[in-house]
This record gives C-alpha cells, sequence and structure tokens, in this order.
C-alpha cells in the first residue's frame, strides 16, 4: 500500500498562515510511504518498501527491486482544495532539512505543465474574482512566469471534465514510470433501464444500471486527466464516446506501467454483492418465495461491531494454479451466523481475469462458522481473554483489525482458517502496532505474537525444526495474504488436517463453484 505525505500549511501557527505561505510557499505535498500490508518489523510496525523524505528503499535489499521516484512532488491529489500560484517570486517549500545539507534545504521551482499562465492583466483579474482574492491582481511576487493551479482535488477535475460519470469513493495511489498517479474508478449509470431492480451507494447515489465503464488517470504531478474505456460493451459509454470523441482513449491504450496497477473497485463489488445475497437463487420460485435470502456477515473492527466490507487479498483461488490479486467477500444466510458462501471478484489482467466473479457456496445443512461465530470463539477463549486484559490495560487500547476467511485448498479437500491481526496503540501516540495475531480453524483458536508461531500453535507443532512453510509467510512471520498449495507445505499442514478431519470429510466435493460470469 502507499500514501502520500503532505505538510499542511494549515496546521502552521495562526500567525504563520500567509497569504504567501497559503498560495505561494507551501504549494505540493512530497513523496510516498509504501508498505505491504503483510509485513511488519518484529516490534509491530509497518515493514516499509519506500520510506523517509526525499523517498528512497526502506532498506539495502530493496534497491533496484522497489520502482524509483523521480518526480516524488504532488500538486494534484485528495487533499488540495486551495488554489496555488507556482514559479513566482518566492520559492516554494519541498521538504524539510532533514540531513543538515544546502542540497537539502528544501526549496523548489515547478518545471510541470499544470496551470494557467498568469501572464497578462486581464487573467490576473479574471482570477482575483473567480476567488475573490485582490493579492493576486496586486502581489509584486507574481511574474509572467506564474501560473494558477486550482481544482487540484482529484475527485474535483475528473467530475469537471466528465460530470455525468459517478465516481468510486476511493483514487488509489500508484506509482509507475518513476512518477506519482491518481486511479479513479468511474460509473456509468441510469434510473431507466426496463425491469431492473433499483439501488442507492452512499457515492453514486440512485441508479438500476450501473457499469464500471471508464478508468481514469490523474497525474499527480500536472494534473493531466486520461479517460480510458474499459467496457466497450456498455451502451451508455459508447455514446458518451462518440459525443465526446476527443476524451476518451481505449484501454489498449492505457501504458503497461498503469495496466499492471489496475483493480476492481471496491464500491462496485458492494454494490454487487449486495445484490447476490437475493439474486443467488436461480429457481424463480425460491426466489420469489425468498426462500434462501443471504446477509453479509459482522465482525469486530477496533472496538465495534460493524458489517464487514470486502477486502483485498493475494490467494489461490480454488481451482486455478496460481496466486491472483482477489477482492472478497464472505456470506451468511439471513439471521443466521454461520457462513454459507463468498464471493470473489478477479483483479489480475495478464490472463484475462480482470473483471470477472467467483462464486463458491456451501450447500445447505453444512455447518461452516461464519465470521460472527469466529468472533464469539476468540471472545470466549478464556486464554485469549486473559491476554486482552493484560494487553488492553489502561494506557493502551486494543484494536481488532479484520478478520480474513481464507479458503484452501490442499490435496483435493476443502477448508477454510481465519485470521486477525491485533493491534494496540498506546494513549498519546497516534500509530497503533500489531502485536498479536490470531489464527483459528474450525475446532480451535490460538492468539501468538505472529502469524508462524500462531500456525504452529495451530497444528500442534512444538519442534522449532518443523516449521511452517517460508512460502506461506512474509517478511517477519506475517501471513502473505496467500496460502502456497505447493509440496513444501504438506508437513505443514499435517497437522491442521488432522485437525480438522471431520470438516474436510464434510466438505469433500460438497463446495460448489459456480462457473465465471463475465461483468
Amino acid at each position: 500500500m502507499g500514501k502520500c505525505d503532505k505538510l499542511y500549511s494549515e496546521d502552521l501557527p495562526i500567525e504563520s498562515q500567509s497569504w504567501i505561505n497559503r498560495h505561494l510557499q507551501f504549494t505540493h505535498g512530497f513523496g510516498i510511504a509504501m508498505s505491504p500490508a503483510t509485513e511488519f518489523t518484529p516490534e509491530g510496525k509497518p515493514d516499509f518498501f519506500i520510506k523517509d523524505i526525499p523517498p528512497r528503499p526502506g532498506k539495502e535489499s530493496l534497491i533496484g527491486e522497489v520502482p524509483e521516484i523521480s518526480r516524488p512532488q504532488i500538486y494534484y491529489g485528495e487533499n488540495s482544495p486551495n488554489y496555488v500560484i507556482v514559479n513566482s517570486d518566492e520559492e516554494e517549500f519541498d521538504f524539510p532539512d532533514t540531513e543538515g545539507l544546502e542540497t537539502n534545504r528544501g526549496s523548489y521551482r515547478y518545471v510541470g505543465s499544470g496551470g494557467v499562465a498568469l501572464d497578462s492583466f486581464v487573467r490576473k483579474v479574471a482570477y482575483a474574482l473567480e476567488f475573490s482574492d485582490i493579492e493576486i491582481l496586486i502581489s509584486d511576487a507574481i511574474t509572467a512566469e506564474s501560473s494558477i493551479q486550482y481544482r487540484r482535488q482529484v475527485q474535483d477535475r475528473v467530475i469537471e471534465i466528465a460530470p455525468f460519470l459517478r465516481l468510486d469513493s476511493d483514487p488509489y495511489m500508484v506509482v509507475a514510470d518513476g512518477r506519482l498517479w491518481w486511479m479513479q474508478d468511474a460509473y456509468t449509470t441510469t434510473n431507466y433501464y426496463p425491469y431492473s431492480d433499483p439501488s442507492f451507494h452512499p457515492s453514486i447515489g440512485r441508479f438500476n444500471y450501473i457499469r464500471n465503464s471508464v478508468k481514469v488517470v490523474v497525474d499527480a504531478y500536472n494534473g493531466s486527466v486520461d479517460f480510458y474505456i474499459f467496457d466497450e460493451e456498455d451502451a451508455i459509454i459508447t455514446a458518451y464516446a462518440k459525443m465526446f470523441p476527443d476524451l476518451f482513449k481505449s484501454k489498449s491504450e492505457m501504458p503497461v506501467s498503469l495496466q499492471e496497477h489496475i483493480r476492481y473497485p471496491s464500491d462496485f463489488f458492494s454494490i454487487q454483492a449486495e445484490k447476490y445475497l437475493l439474486y443467488h437463487m436461480e429457481d424463480t420460485r425460491d426466489f420469489y418465495r425468498k426462500e434462501d435470502p443471504w446477509s453479509v456477515p459482522r465482525e469486530m473492527f477496533f472496538d465495534s461491531e460493524l458489517d464487514m466490507e470486502p477486502y483485498y487479498v493475494i490467494m489461490k483461488l480454488p481451482g486455478e494454479a496460481e496466486e491472483e490479486f482477489v477482492l472478497l467477500l464472505p456470506f451468511t444466510p439471513l439471521d443466521k451466523p454461520n457462513q454459507i458462501a463468498w464471493l470473489a471478484a478477479r483483479s489480475d489482467n495478464d490472463r484475462g481475469q480482470y473483471g470477472t466473479l467467483k462464486a463458491f457456496l456451501f450447500p445447505k445443512g453444512t455447518q461452516v462458522d461464519g465470521p460472527e461465530q469466529v468472533e464469539a470463539r476468540i471472545d470466549n477463549d478464556f486464554t485469549i481473554k486473559k491476554e486482552f486484559t493484560l494487553l488492553c490495560q489502561r494506557g493502551a487500547r486494543c484494536i481488532r483489525g479484520n478478520l480474513l476467511v481464507i479458503p484452501i485448498v490442499h490435496e483435493d479437500k476443502k477448508f477454510l482458517m481465519y485470521v486477525e491481526p491485533l493491534y494496540i496503540q498506546a494513549e498519546n501516540v497516534a500509530f497503533p502496532e500489531l502485536k498479536q495475531v490470531i489464527v483459528a480453524d474450525a475446532k480451535r483458536v490460538v492468539m501468538k505474537a505472529d502469524f508462524k508461531e500462531a500456525m504452529n500453535a495451530l497444528v500442534g507443532i512444538v519442534d522449532d525444526t518443523a516449521d511452517v512453510s517460508d512460502d506461506m509467510l512474509g517478511v517477519d512471520g506475517i501471513p502473505s495474504g496467500h496460502i502456497n498449495q505447493s509440496e513444501n507445505i504438506q508437513q505443514a499442514l499435517e497437522g491442521l488436517k488432522q485437525s480438522v478431519e471431520k470438516l474436510e470429510q464434510e466438505l469433500e466435493d460438497l463446495l460448489k463453484i459456480h462457473e465465471e460470469s463475465k461483468i
């Protein structure tokens, strides 16, 4: 995952929030912090792949492995509400002097193409009126080389250009070709599709037809916006493309370096999953009687119980030969806690998988623990409860992360494993640390300092030489988000197979795999 860094002029002392600071000097963010969600240091902190200012690899072994960033400045992002003026007589603040060197003193001059040149009196007057700011007109720091940048928030720029599109709530930043880019999923919607069930989503509005037809790319440095059509079968986007032939590009025109970062959008998947709660019933009589409605399970997250949200994992889907990046959500029967199915959305595009869904169903009558039942087992476990009491004392806050439901297929046998991280946050420190990992199967639940120890305890391994295969782990013993089902894990899974032998027998040949349906 990656996150951009930004120094907010709003956080400066009141006496320092001058017009020059807010609009001429603090003009942009700088750099990113990048860490895999599956790897942590022994202290429970993120194991950064890219860190520091200026950005650099987190450790020497990553030199040449992680992307270099030649343009770490962020002029267009998610937290850029104010207009700024670049190339004025005032030096822009780039990054703090971290090493006491003159070369790192932090000044910068913009060399990109973003913004509108303030090279005439008429333009100065126009923008002074637009932003109700006389300083644009009278400031001596503004020269003929200066440019004004505005509408710098990613979604504002996209909506201004294509107001007929609806946007996913989560634009995300990627690194490609040494630069920082924002990826934004966009949808075509209508309320007038015949015989279609109406829906509502907070970030999209009301509709009864939706397609994830467009991927939008925004240059974080120059602010350029490119629209790529990823669903050529969508009649609505086809019509818009004919209306605005210079606006849209085909997906083949997207650089390969950016295509590698395409992912299935979470909002779209949530909408599909909500409909699937009823529309998984294929028999018309069952559907009419609402014989088998499903629900989204609930889980403990932080200190509250809430509906489980889809989560991204790297895993090998049952029946597949290789691991892939998927978006996953379990289902339970309505008003019942046991798990009945789960749905996976596929994102990898190199094998033509992007945009497909796979549903995995447990037949009726098969008892498989759902997330709520596993959470209850965690709460009721005496050993874990005692550990919670010790860890969550005054001055420390326990935060329970997302419960991951991981399907495993080993030697044609199918079962589930559940993994939940536990973070500890000090009272006066904003950054939680991973301190414990909870792992459960059909019969047991254990909590240990990391995933490797938890797996060893779960499968009953006590000999340090007989350890869980590294293929199942990330750095420092944190689960890599997928289960490698090669011969290397046969010994490690032997104890787990014995502990869930009854569940394996029940589930063998019972898991019905629906055919892929192209979205």
